[in-house]
């Protein structure tokens, strides 16, 4: 019998134990059209960027432009943001959602279509554990694997069956045991357990990954592809992370955004393989641009360049994906933009770094110009760095990947009592290892988790008497 293999990211988090969701995704960055976030490590966000709408949640409806980033107000316990169009969601530990800004096509799922400033409680939705943001819709995936949605639906992208435009959530049809979901214009995206893809919505340019150019409004399974990690959606175009590091993608390839190496557009042909990609454990789309995280920390980036939101200094397109020479030690990516594009690059030691267009500050530099080489955002919130904690020296985790029985290294300044627990990648907890002594010096700990099936897992070590949030990772 063939043997699985886990691809095991290792996050270790000291933090005060208040419930396991407390701990889900403690820290990230993420994009809307012109506006940006970060979940700072109190789980508070922080914001910044273009605000006609209100979208960045401070009680403002003017944009911030060139000043610092500015707090979402009366927010605490997030653990995911997802920016749209012109609107802002937000995942709470407690598996509530919260939204501000434009909701126009009744995105927000309140059943208005008023804008609001302040981010406020989405009524009737509850256990919660994904959240994606299209330009006008909204998705939401339920801890009993089914999705809901609701906000635009000219081209089906609620999926639904129908093309009527939802202000409250209705269940998307013919869809479970989905473990992560993307939004992108007038598509969505929905991976499922065993590793597919499904898809609805506008189709013209081949991005429903279907074989054809045929809008649907019911989710279709998008061809050929097996063993998918992680999906997102862009303009007219879609991208898929596989198992084994590799990059597939489907619709518009105007600018090269598909990273074939070239700017041929799939229409009825299944997914293509990005070229010269390997080793990748995340990945980011934008209007119509790419970037891709390799597991030795270093940022890939293809498609549009306009604005300089590849980050290699010009602004010239390109079709095939190339290093972005000026950035390592990156642990998140994220792509925002509305026909120009930005790009954010969240580094080991806790830094934001961005480029691309930023006319409305969406890149926190404290100007209103575009930048085609990276720059770092300021006026941010803490983080703890590994460097800056007195108890941990170093952790890792081998062989990665395996086949489920791997070694976690924990090497200490002093004897703590932690626990340990295995999450999959909607944050929810998989398995749960009894708390064990850690004793000063270094440590070695064999995990047994052959149990699970294949895919990409994150383990995450905290300490109930410790309240100073740590995040590593390592991707081998």
């Amino acid at each position: 019998m063939k043997k699985k293999l886990l691809n095991l990211v290792l996050i270790i988090i000291l933090i005060d134990f208040v419930g396991l969701s407390r701990i889900a995704n403690a820290q990230t960055i993420s994009a809307g059209a012109a506006h940006s976030f970060f979940i700072c490590s109190d789980s508070t966000v922080s914001s910044w960027g273009y605000n006609t709408y209100g979208q960045l949640g401070d009680g403002t409806l003017s944009s911030t432009f060139a000043n610092p980033p500015v707090q979402v107000s009366s927010l605490i316990g997030i653990t995911a943001v997802a920016g749209g169009g012109g609107h802002s969601l937000f995942l709470k530990n407690d598996g509530t959602v919260w939204a501000c800004g434009r909701n126009n096509y009744g995105q927000f799922g309140d059943g208005t279509t008023t804008n609001d400033s302040i981010a406020f409680q989405i009524i009737g939705l509850s256990d919660i554990t994904a959240i994606a943001a299209g330009d006008f819709h909204s998705l939401f995936l339920k801890n009993d694997g089914t999705v809901w949605a609701c906000g635009r639906n000219t081209s089906g992208e609620l999926g639904d069956g129908t093309t009527i435009q939802r202000t409250t959530p209705v269940q998307v049809n013919s869809v479970n045991g989905i473990v992560a979901l993307a939004g992108g214009t007038s598509h969505s995206l929905f991976l499922k357990n065993d590793g597919t893809v499904w898809a609805c919505g506008y189709n013209n340019y081949g991005q429903l990954g279907d074989g054809t150019t045929t809008e649907t409004h019911t989710p279709v399974q998008a061809n050929s592809l097996s063993g998918i990690t992680s999906v997102k959606a862009g303009n007219r175009f879609s991208v898929f992370l596989k198992n084994d590091g590799t990059v597939w993608a489907s619709g518009d390839n105007t600018y090269g955004q598909l990273g074939n190496g070239t700017n041929t557009n799939t229409f009825a042909n299944p997914p293509t393989q990005a070229n010269s990609l390997i080793g990748i454990t995340a990945i980011a789309v934008g209007y119509a641009h790419s970037l891709f995280l390799k597991n030795d920390g270093t940022v890939w980036s293809c498609g549009y360049n306009s604005a300089g939101q590849l980050g290699d200094g010009t602004p010239y397109n390109r079709p095939t994906p190339d290093v972005v020479s000026s950035l390592s030690g990156i642990t998140f990516i994220a792509a925002g933009g509305a026909a120009a594009d930005h790009s954010l690059f969240l580094k080991n030691n806790g830094t934001v770094w961005a480029c691309g267009q930023n006319g409305f500050g969406q890149l926190g530099d404290g100007t209103t110009t575009n930048d085609f080489t990276i720059v770092q955002t300021i006026g941010l919130c803490n983080f703890l760095s590994v460097e800056e904690n007195s108890v941990l020296n170093n952790m890792s985790i081998y062989p990665n990947p395996s086949n489920g029985i791997f070694n976690l290294n924990v090497e200490l300044q002093s004897n703590i009592k932690l626990q340990i627990g295995i999450y999959n990648l909607t944050g929810q907890l998989v398995k749960s290892i009894n708390s064990s002594e850690f004793i000063e010096g270094i440590n070695v700990k064999n995990i047994d988790a052959s149990e699970l099936s294949n895919g990409t897992y994150f383990v995450k070590v905290y300490n109930e008497n410790l309240n100073k949030p740590l995040k590593f990772i390592i991707n081998k």
